[in-house]
């Protein structure tokens, strides 16, 4: 009697054998040589056969393991605050990279005063496009911290150090569009 672990890193173009475990009693262990996902394919034998066929090009995985022990990079820029008609736009710019990011990993947040919650600006998280210009409220004035949270598929959260901007009391007058300001 023996158990089979083959896996696969392409989710089943090709598989591996990589460990045999005579007993067959739990537990079979697999020791991930780097992040990625990992697809697993058990075939068990006895003196009555196989329990199936090895697997072969296109076999789905029985089940798959997401191995992610590297926590993402991200860098928030240099914020720009900006004017167009009678509304205020912050430019916000990061850089954030892991290998493991789903399609909406980047949070936005806001902070009005030191201490506070951080509020998302955005009802949903963001594409990781690198850009987000933030219409800001017409009520919030002041000091504003701004800061950018990456998420990636293994359930880490990195945020980035938080940078503030000054939104003025004023409001820009209706079509007189400013250059950015500093």
């Amino acid at each position: 009697s023996a158990a089979y672990l083959f896996i696969t890193t392409d989710q089943g173009a090709t598989w591996t054998l990589v460990g045999e475990d005579e007993d067959r009693q739990p537990p079979m262990s697999f020791a991930a040589p780097d992040d990625c996902l990992f697809g697993f394919y058990f075939v068990l034998k006895n003196a009555a056969g196989a329990s199936s066929e090895p697997p072969t090009r296109g076999t789905q995985p029985q089940t798959a393991v997401l191995v992610d022990q590297t926590a993402p990079l991200v860098q928030l820029h240099s914020l720009r605050l900006t004017d167009a008609g009678d509304q205020f736009f912050v430019q916000i710019r990061w850089t954030a990279v892991d290998t493991q990011f789903g399609p909406r990993p980047v949070e936005i947040t806001h902070q009005r005063n030191q201490g506070a919650d951080w509020v998302s600006i955005t009802p949903q998280p963001l594409a990781n496009t690198g850009r987000f210009d933030w219409r800001v409220p017409d009520d919030l004035t002041g000091t504003v911290a701004i800061r950018v949270t990456a998420h990636d598929n293994g359930g880490h959260a990195v945020s980035s150090e938080s940078q503030t901007v000054e939104v003025p009391s004023m409001r820009p007058t209706k079509g007189a569009a400013s250059a950015p300001m500093a």
